[in-house]
């Protein structure tokens, strides 16, 4: 199946901007971090 042309239309607007390119923090996203952290929480 094709994708959704708003997720085409989203990865392509990502795609020309040179900020996608860049590397992220060496310590991670800490948003995402804390997220998955809580995740495992809740499993273990």
């Amino acid at each position: 199946y094709a994708a959704h042309p708003e997720m085409t239309a989203a990865l392509e607007k990502a795609a020309a901007n040179p900020d996608s390119a860049r590397y992220g923090r060496v310590e991670g996203d800490l948003e995402l971090r804390d997220a998955y952290a809580a995740h495992l929480g809740a499993i273990y």
